[in-house]
């Protein structure tokens, strides 16, 4: 009797560890799972496929922007007076440089301290240049020429060296030759016409 008492006692006791183990797993595991899951995230999200790398957006070219058109040149009144002068001194001359040196001449004299300083002033001078008047028509080709050599006295002034000058400075006089050509000459009376002996740059 006193066997199976004790046996009894045994086997509860055994029981009752059981249990106490049984309820010690039963709360541990939650906390494990929470944990094992926990993991389970972070690791999740490590391994989260990446998103595809955005495409910059195409940088547009830019638009060039086109050269302006050149402006013609417009006649300077210089120059038209210089043509005007041409039409009425030597319209029908075929040599380019002997009409060149007509502008020439006017253009010595404004250089010259005897003289009116400006192109209309010498032009305009009474009992001067009787072929000039402002009525004269404008011909395209004695304009081109005018302003020709319009640029070359400016850029001699301007201190340039040999700019295709085709009568000497000191030439401030000329008179029909009765033969189609200009005179030049140096003082009004008794001298010597010049002999065109400077180098032209025309072709004529």
């Amino acid at each position: 009797m006193r066997r199976a008492a004790g046996n009894r006692r045994r086997a509860l006791a055994l029981l009752l560890w059981a249990v106490v183990v049984a309820l010690w797993v039963r709360h541990m595991l939650p906390g494990e799972k929470a944990e094992t899951m926990y993991l389970g995230a972070e690791v999740s999200t490590v391994n989260e496929t990446p998103l595809p790398a955005q495409t910059p957006a195409a940088t547009p070219e830019p638009t060039p922007t086109p050269e302006p058109t050149p402006t013609p040149r417009q006649p300077e009144s210089d120059a038209v007076y210089l043509a005007q002068c041409l039409w009425g001194e030597a319209r029908g001359i075929p040599s380019q440089t002997e009409k060149a040196a007509v502008v020439w001449c006017v253009l010595n004299r404004v250089d010259h301290p005897d003289f009116p300083d400006t192109i209309h002033g010498v032009l305009s001078a009474p009992n001067q240049f009787l072929g000039f008047s402002e009525r004269f028509p404008v011909d395209p080709e004695l304009l081109a020429l005018a302003q020709d050599v319009l640029d070359r006295w400016r850029a001699e002034s301007a201190g340039a060296g040999d700019v295709g000058r085709v009568l000497p400075k000191d030439y401030l006089w000329f008179s029909a030759d009765g033969h189609g050509h200009n005179a030049f000459r140096a003082t009004f009376r008794q001298s010597a016409a010049w002999q065109w002996t400077a180098e032209s740059p025309y072709p004529t």
